[in-house]
C-alpha cells in the first residue's frame, strides 16, 4: 500500500480534470516561462494524473501514473506516495524533466472539476451521503475522502447523471429529437436518455440540424459503450470523455439540452453543470484532436511543437500508435457514422521514453536509435522484362470504373483464396512480398472487359512472421477496406491463411518515383508533375478529413494507373505491424524511413496529419526532381543535424521557386506552422496548367 499523502486538491496549482490543450491555455495566458507548472488529473484514465510544464515556450505534459501497489510515477521514473510527493521532489531533482517546475500556476477561485459540470464539492458531498447509506462510520467515513477514494470513486459516480441537466430520464426517441430541435439545433448539443424497458441509455447528439442517435451498450461487465468504442464505468465517464474528443462520434459533446423540468439541487457552492463557460471546447481544441484522439486509458504525451534539442543523442523508443481510424459504413440519423477505435481499455504501460518527454536523453534505443547512424534509401523493386504498354485516359477510367463495382461487403473482404491466382513478382518492401494477381469475384458480372478475372495487386505477409500483428493487421486492412476515394488504392478484401494476402487494384505503371526516372521536364513538363501532385494531395485531403495517417507518404508509395493518374498506397501497415514488432525490426534493419519524417515522429515516434505532410513536401521534392533520392547518401545522423540546423533539401534544379516555396512550408519545424492538406490542394492546384 502507498503511504500517506497530500492530496492533490489541497495544492493551489491542482486545476483538476481538465484536458491537455485547457493547460495548455492556462500556462500560455499566465506567460509560459521555464519552470511554470500546474498538476492535473487525466482526462484519459481516472486515478491518473498529469503534470504540465513550461519550457522555452512551448508546453509539455508528463503522465503520472497510479501503480498497482497505489503509487504514482512519471513513467520509467522513481515512485512516490502521491502526484504531490512527486513534484516535491522534481522541484529539487531534474531526473529526465526538461526544467525543474519552479513557479505554480495557481488555480485561484476557479472551482476543481471532477467530471465536466460536476465540482469536486459537489462530488464529494455525494460520496459522504453515499458512505453513510453504506453504514460506514468514524474512521471508516474519514477515510472515504482519503485512502478509500478510489476504490469508492465508481460506486458514487454510478448514479450521478440522475442529478445532471443533461440525462432526461425516459423519453422516447422522437421527444429527444424534438428537445434538440426546441432548444435551436448547434453542433455538439446533447441529451442522455434512459431506453424505456431496458437498463441501457442512449445519447441523441445536434449535428448538422439534425439529432443522430447513440446506443450506449451495457456490457456484462456493468460497463457502457458505444458501438466499436472504448468502455466506462459510468454514464458521466462516457459523457466526459465524449466531451473531450470526438473519438468517432460525427462531433465533440459541446453543449448539454437541459431537461425542461431540471431543477439544481443544492449540492455545492457553485451552479455550472449547465453553464456555457464549462461546456465551451477551447478553441485549439478540435483542431488537435484527429491527431491526438487517445483511446479510454493512453497516456498523456508531449503536445505540440517539440523542443529543441542534441540530434547527436539517442532517439526514444517508439510508442503505440496514436492515430484514430477512419470512419466505417453510413452515416444517418437512424445509424450515426461511428469511427472504430483501437481495442478499448488501458494500453499496455510502455517506458518513459516511448511516452514522456522526461526520457528524451534516456539510454533505453528503439529501433529508430540502433540504426540512426546508417544510411537508407528506398528499397529498389526488382526492374521488369519490359514497363507495360502505355493506357489511355480511357482505358484506366474503365478500369477504375470495374474496380467500383466491385461492392464492399464482408464476403468480398473475407476474400476466398480460391477466386485468387497469383502472377508474376512487382516487388518487395518492409512489410513483404507484391506479386501481380487476377482476382475473381464471387459475384458475376465484375469483370475486366469481357473476362471475369480483375488484374489486381497482392501484398503478402508471412503468418509466422508477425505473430503479434496479425490482429491489428487485420483491423487496420478491414478499415482501409471503407476507405472510398479516387486517389486511393483501393484493398479489396484479405486472403488468411498461413500466408495473409492483401489483395488492392493494381495501378499499372507503378510507382511514382521509379517513372519520373525515366523522363525529364522535357519528356515529361512540371505541369504534369504538379497535376500528379495536385491529386496526391486530394488523397491525403481526404485521408486527413477522415482522421486516417498514412505514416510513410512516399513517392515510391504513390502509384501511377495512367501518366496523369496517381493513387495512394501503402497506407496504414506501418501502425498495424508496429516499429516494435520483431518482424518489422527485421525487415526494415537499419532501413528506418527518417528521410521521410518529420522531427515529432523521428524523436517520439508520433504520427499525425501534419507529420504527413512533411513527407508530402519530400515526396514533392522527390517528385520535381524527376525520381532522385532526398538526403542521398547521408546518414540519418547528418539529415538531424541539418533539420536542427534548419537546413532543409535543396531546390532541385528544374523546380520553380514558387513550388519549392510550398515543400518549405511543409518543413516548418513546429507542426502548428504546417499546411494542412486542405491548404496545399489549394496551393497547388495553380500549377497544373
Amino acid at each position: 500500500m502507498a503511504g500517506v499523502s497530500i492530496p492533490p486538491g489541497t495544492m493551489s496549482y491542482f486545476w483538476g480534470r481538465i484536458t491537455r490543450e485547457e493547460a495548455t491555455t492556462v500556462l500560455r495566458q499566465a506567460g509560459c516561462r521555464d519552470g511554470m507548472y500546474l498538476l492535473r488529473e487525466s482526462v484519459n484514465k481516472h486515478g491518473n494524473y498529469a503534470l504540465s510544464l513550461c519550457f522555452r515556450d512551448e508546453v509539455h505534459h508528463y503522465n503520472i501514473e497510479r501503480q498497482l501497489d497505489g503509487k504514482y510515477q512519471i513513467p520509467d521514473g522513481k515512485k512516490f506516495s502521491g502526484p504531490v510527493e512527486l513534484i516535491q521532489h522534481h522541484k529539487t531533482f531534474l531526473d529526465g524533466l526538461l526544467c525543474l517546475p519552479s513557479i505554480p500556476v495557481e488555480r485561484g477561485n476557479r472551482p476543481l472539476m471532477v467530471f465536466r459540470g460536476v465540482t469536486q464539492t459537489e462530488f464529494d458531498q455525494v460520496l459522504l451521503k453515499k458512505v453513510s447509506e453504506m453504514g460506514l462510520k468514524g474512521d471508516a467515513l474519514a477515510n472515504a475522502l482519503g485512502p478509500q477514494r478510489f476504490q469508492l470513486f465508481n460506486v458514487v459516480a454510478k448514479d450521478l447523471h440522475k442529478d445532471q441537466c443533461w440525462f432526461h430520464n425516459n423519453i422516447e426517441r422522437e421527444e429527444a429529437e424534438n428537445r434538440l430541435r426546441n432548444a435551436g439545433h448547434r453542433n455538439g448539443l446533447f441529451l442522455v436518455r434512459a431506453k424505456a424497458g431496458s437498463q441501457g441509455f442512449a445519447m441523441t447528439v445536434s449535428f448538422n440540424n439534425a439529432a443522430k442517435h447513440y446506443k450506449l451498450d451495457l456490457h456484462p461487465s456493468g460497463q457502457l459503450a458505444i458501438e466499436d468504442g472504448p468502455k466506462f464505468n459510468s454514464v458521466m465517464e462516457l459523457v466526459d470523455h465524449y466531451y473531450n474528443r470526438a473519438d468517432g462520434l460525427l462531433c465533440q459533446l459541446r453543449e448539454p439540452c437541459t431537461r425542461p423540468d431540471y431543477r439544481k439541487k443544492n449540492v455545492g457552492a457553485t451552479n455550472m453543470d449547465d453553464s456555457p463557460a464549462y461546456w465551451t471546447v477551447p478553441a485549439n481544441e478540435s483542431e488537435q484532436l484527429y491527431a491526438s484522439a487517445e483511446p479510454n486509458g493512453l497516456p498523456e504525451a508531449s503536445a505540440g511543437p517539440l523542443p529543441r534539442r542534441n540530434p547527436h543523442s539517442p532517439l526514444p523508443a517508439p510508442p503505440p500508435s496514436e492515430v484514430a481510424p477512419p470512419p466505417r459504413g453510413h452515416s444517418s440519423s437512424n445509424a450515426p457514422l461511428r469511427l472504430p477505435t483501437p481495442k478499448s481499455g488501458p494500453r499496455s504501460p510502455a517506458s518513459a521514453a516511448q511516452r514522456s518527454p522526461s526520457r528524451v536523453n534516456h539510454a533505453a534505443m528503439g529501433i529508430a536509435a540502433v540504426h540512426i547512424g546508417g544510411t537508407w534509401d528506398e528499397p529498389e523493386m526488382p526492374e521488369r522484362n519490359a514497363p507495360p504498354p502505355p493506357e489511355t485516359p480511357n482505358v484506366a477510367e474503365e478500369r477504375q470504373k470495374i474496380y467500383d463495382s466491385v461492392p464492399i461487403s464482408e464476403e468480398i473482404f473475407n476474400l476466398d483464396i480460391t477466386h485468387l491466382k497469383l502472377d508474376e513478382d512487382l516487388g518487395s518492401g518492409a512489410f513483404g512480398a507484391v506479386k501481380k494477381g487476377r482476382y475473381t469475384p464471387p459475384i458475376r458480372g465484375h469483370g475486366y472487359g469481357n473476362a471475369a478475372e480483375i488484374p489486381v495487386a497482392v501484398k503478402t505477409l508471412k503468418a509466422n512472421d508477425i505473430p503479434n500483428a496479425r490482429e491489428d493487421i487485420l483491423k487496420e486492412a478491414r478499415i482501409m477496406a471503407d476507405l472510398k476515394h479516387k486517389n486511393i488504392v483501393r484493398l479489396i478484401g484479405v486472403s488468411q491463411g498461413e500466408t495473409i494476402m492483401l489483395v488492392m487494384e493494381l495501378a499499372p505503371l507503378g510507382q511514382l518515383n521509379k517513372f519520373l526516372k525515366g523522363h525529364s521536364i522535357r519528356s515529361f513538363p512540371m505541369n504534369k508533375v504538379m497535376t500528379i501532385m495536385h491529386q496526391v494531395a486530394l488523397g491525403m485531403e481526404y485521408l486527413e478529413s477522415v482522421r486516417f495517417v498514412h505514416r510513410d507518404l512516399a513517392a515510391r508509395n504513390v502509384l501511377l494507373a495512367h501518366e496523369g493518374f496517381a493513387k495512394i498506397s501503402d497506407f496504414g501497415m506501418s501502425k498495424a505491424v508496429g516499429a516494435n514488432n520483431e518482424y518489422y525490426k527485421a525487415a526494415a534493419a537499419g532501413k528506418w524511413p527518417l528521410k521521410w519524417y518529420a522531427p515529432e515522429c523521428i524523436y517520439y515516434f508520433k504520427f499525425d496529419s501534419k507529420s504527413d505532410v512533411w513527407s508530402y513536401g519530400v515526396t514533392l521534392w522527390e517528385a520535381t526532381s524527376y525520381g532522385q533520392k532526398p538526403y542521398r547518401g547521408k546518414k540519418g545522423q547528418d539529415i538531424l543535424q541539418m533539420i536542427e540546423a534548419n537546413q532543409r533539401l535543396e531546390k532541385p534544379p528544374d523546380c520553380p521557386q514558387e513550388i519549392y516555396d510550398i515543400m518549405s512550408l511543409c518543413w516548418k519545424y513546429k507542426k502548428k506552422d504546417r499546411p494542412t492538406f486542405k491548404d496545399l490542394v489549394q496551393k497547388v492546384k495553380p500549377f497544373r496548367h
